[in-house]
């Protein structure tokens, strides 16, 4: 299993997380099967996974899983230490925050984070100056900085997507991984050769007969883009 502790880390990169974006289990189980043969590296429990079948209801997915790296993407504004204490008990091995949320929710979630090992990531989806944000969130004491570009503001203004210009901006001064959500293969392999630590990854590479042979290729063009 390969966690990144910074950005300047011998770990192979691009690290590719796969958004696990589906409302059941037994679908998320088989995707997650699917996406570890296809080549991706980490498997992320989506926000509608964490919603419609519930955190606690994760531990036999993660013994099907036992030697990668998971994610839990609750989507996590307040009362954060709970998430992270329940993430470590069913050891999972990184937890989400909206970047969003108050210094407050950071704090107990980093003090958290040290007791038990869980790591975490200030998500900056739909913050206004992203930037700025995230050097506060750095002070903090994040372990990772993703950059997301949401799923209804893809649909709805794909052309004002700014992640690859954040990214470029974060790594004159981040030395944390750097995360970044792509929609499709060539926005993942832009983002693989501009330096991006992580890419994130969902659909339309989860379902469909062609899933796995879809997703092989972006795994394998993504990764090739940064070498």
């Amino acid at each position: 299993m390969t966690l990144l502790p910074a950005r300047n880390s011998n770990a192979p990169k691009p690290i590719i997380q796969l958004c696990v974006d589906v409302p059941t289990l037994p679908s998320a189980m088989d995707i997650a099967r699917m996406g570890l043969q296809a080549g991706v590296d980490w498997i992320e429990f989506g926000t509608p996974l964490v919603s419609f079948a519930g955190i606690n209801n994760f531990g036999e997915f993660l013994k099907e899983i036992p030697d990668t790296i998971t994610f839990l993407d609750a989507k996590v504004m307040d009362a954060s230490q709970r998430y992270v204490d329940s993430a470590a008990k069913l050891g999972i091995n990184i937890v989400c925050l909206c970047a969003s949320a108050s210094d407050a929710t950071f704090r107990a979630a980093v003090a958290a984070g040290k007791e038990s090992g869980v790591k975490i990531v200030g998500d900056l989806y739909a913050v206004v100056d992203p930037i700025s944000r995230s050097k506060e969130l750095i002070n903090l004491g994040v372990d990772y900085i993703y950059i997301h570009y949401g799923y209804d503001q893809q649909r709805e203004q794909p052309e004002q997507d700014k992640s690859l210009e954040y990214l470029v901006e974060l790594k004159k001064f981040c030395q944390l991984p750097i995360g970044i959500v792509t929609p499709n293969t060539e926005s993942g392999e832009r983002a693989a050769a501009a330096g991006a630590d992580i890419v994130l990854v969902s659909h339309p590479f989860l379902v469909g007969p062609n899933a796995e042979a879809l997703l092989s290729d972006y795994v394998r063009r993504v990764k090739k883009a940064a070498q």
